[in-house]
Parts: C-alpha cells; structure tokens; sequence
C-alpha cells in the first residue's frame, strides 16, 4: 500500500484544538460520573467483583475489563461508582487523540482536528464514557492494532508486525470481539494486493496474537472453556438451528437502526456510502471497508437469526471512524456535530438527572 501520509508540515497545529476540545468534554463527562445517582447495573457489578480477584478469565468475559477496574480501583483508593467507571472518559479521551494522530498522518492536520472532536462526540462513545463496558477497554488496543497493521502495509516491519499482534491479543482479552480483526484481515488481503502484509510480517503478527491470549485460551481449557459456553448461549441460535423455524425480521430491522444511533446519524450514513462506492475507494479506504462492513453483517446474521444488542458491533467503528470522520467538510461535517453533539448533551444530561424526568425510565440507560 503507498504511503500516503502528509508531509510533516501539513500534520501540525491541530493537537492544540483537538486537546482543548477532548479536555473539555472529558471534564464534562468525569463531571457527570462524579454527580450520577446511576447505582451500578448488574455487569458493572459483576465487572468490579472480578476484580477483587484478578484471574487469566471469568465466566462471561476475558479478563481485561476485571484488570482495569481494579488498577482504577487502585489509584482513586475507592470501590466507589465513579472510580469503577472512570476509566471511560479517561481511555476515550486518549483514543480520540489516537485517532486524530492517525488522520493527520495519512490527510492532514484538518483531518486529525476533525477525526478527533468527532470521536469525541460519537454517541456511542458518550454512552461508553458513562459505564463500565468490554467495549472501552477493547476499543484502545484494538485501534492501536489497526493503526500499526496500517504501518506495516506501508513500510513493512518485524517490530511493527510484533506489536501490532501484541495490541491485538490484548484487544481479545478485552473483548473476544477483537477476533473480528483476523477476519476482516484475510478479507482485506485476499480482495486487495496492496493489503497483503509480508508472510514474515504475518506470522510474526499471527504469533505474538497466540502468545499473548494462551494464558487466557489455558485458562478457559481448565474451566471446560466457560467463556466459549456463553458466546454460545448469546449466539443461541448455534445450539439448536432447527428450534429457529422463522427468521428474526423485526430484531434484525432493529438492531440495524440502532446503529444510526450508536454511531450517529450523519457518520452511519455516510458510512453506508462509502461502503456502497467499495470500487471507486483507493487501497487504504478499500482496506478500511473490509475492516469494518464484514463486521457489521457478521452481527446482522446474529439479529436475524436470534437477537443481537445494539453494541455487538462496536468493533466495526474502529475502522469506521477512519472511514468517515477526516473527510467530513461542510453540511455533513456542521450537521454531523450538530446532532451527535445534541445526543452528547442529552446522555449526559440523562445521567446527571437519571432519578428524574422522563428519562428516568428510558432503555438506553438500562443497558450498554
């Protein structure tokens, strides 16, 4: 893949605005937390005890979402609410500055300022700053993962490929999500030469992967692969096809709205645009379409056939942003912002006043 990036020149002078917007929305967001009547739902609570006792796996869930909660724990000297689910604004604060570091490389200062107030203000990751979710702590290594995998089509590496496979296991440790990456890399390199990585460059990735979940696929050998038993029984189609007479329409239709929520109106749609013109992309954006687009029809099969919640494909954003967000300009970039901005105002309002009005009862704060 040709190295696209700018020259040094044309990436500088957007960390400063790009800091003080993410600065701004975190404070808002650790204001929020601080001040919440929210009492922890069921998985934040089950996420914490986890961490009482740090372990290679748990029953539902690898074990990267107990690890962090704990170090949290750890740092603020508490078990309270806000220092369970402090590490949101604080991972996606950082991640937004990833992403924009990222644009900037590859389109320009103009693109990083906009990838990362974008990010910043993606609805889902409102949501995910306000509670405790396998999402967050999947999100930042996951998103180094792809941005190393980036790196190395360009300028092929052994380091790169060894810490590329690195971010990637601890991705899967956050969320077995992760293992999407696997496949939309053999997608990506079977449908574009320049997506194929090196052999050398693909094993060494491929082994640093293995190297750094055995302690966890170890783990779920000893304890009769728990965790594998509960994607199963999610995915509870898989056990029993034939007790699935008719298809899900109703979930399916569902779950695929959802996502102009979760992601924003403005970005999902022209997502789904820049998906359709696959042919007319170049390699890179062609690379990021089967990065992203193979994950959400993976997850639309799930709602079709069983059920799925509007998260389960969280990981197809990674790509996504870098699809979307840099080259947002005029009526779709104000009216992006304007509406994922609206809905930041309103999760966040939401949170702070969750024991009162309207929104006391509403299904988004019920579960994420």
């Amino acid at each position: 893949m040709p190295n696209a990036a700018e020259t040094p020149e044309s990436t500088r002078g957007w960390v400063g605005p790009a800091l003080a917007i993410v600065l701004v929305l975190g404070t808002l967001r650790l204001y929020a937390l601080w001040v919440t009547p929210l009492e922890l739902f069921v998985d934040e609570a089950q996420y914490w005890l986890w961490g009482q006792e740090p372990a290679l796996g748990y029953y539902s869930k690898p074990p990267m979402i107990g690890w962090v909660i704990r170090f949290f724990n750890e740092i603020g000297g508490s078990d309270a609410a806000f220092w369970i689910r402090v590490k949101g604004p604080v991972i996606h604060a950082v991640l937004a500055m990833i992403f924009g570091s990222i644009a900037a490389r590859y389109w320009g200062a103009r693109a990083g300022l906009v990838t990362a107030a974008g990010y910043a203000t993606l609805p889902m990751v409102a949501m995910a700053s306000l509670f405790a979710s396998t999402d967050t702590v999947m999100y930042l290594p996951l998103t180094m993962a792809l941005a190393l995998y980036l790196r190395l089509l360009d300028r092929p590496h052994g380091a790169t490929a060894l810490l590329a496979g690195l971010c990637l296991g601890l991705a899967f440790l956050g969320k077995y999500a992760a293992v999407y990456f696997l496949i939309c890399g053999v997608l990506a390199a079977l449908l574009i030469p320049a997506s194929r990585p090196r052999q050398r460059d693909a094993a060494l990735l491929l082994a640093a992967f293995a190297l750094t979940i055995s302690p966890n696929l170890l783990w779920n050998l000893q304890n009769g692969f728990s965790t594998l038993e509960h994607t199963l029984d999610n995915a509870d189609w898989v056990r029993d096809p034939g007790a699935r007479a008719g298809l899900n329409l109703s979930g399916l239709a569902e779950f695929f709205f959802a996502q102009f929520a979760v992601f924003g109106p403005v970005s999902f749609a022209l997502l789904l645009g820049r998906w359709l013109r696959f042919r007319r992309l170049d390699a890179r954006d062609r690379t990021l379409v089967l990065f992203s687009a193979p994950i959400l029809a993976i997850v639309c099969i799930q709602a079709l056939l069983s059920g799925a919640y509007a998260n389960w494909a969280a990981a197809a954003y990674v790509a996504g942003t870098l699809l979307v967000l840099p080259h947002l300009r005029g009526l779709w970039l104000w009216s992006g912002f304007a509406l994922n901005g609206a809905l930041c105002a309103l999760v966040l309002m939401a949170s702070i006043f969750a024991n009162s009005g309207p929104l006391a009862d509403h299904p988004a704060l019920k579960r994420y």
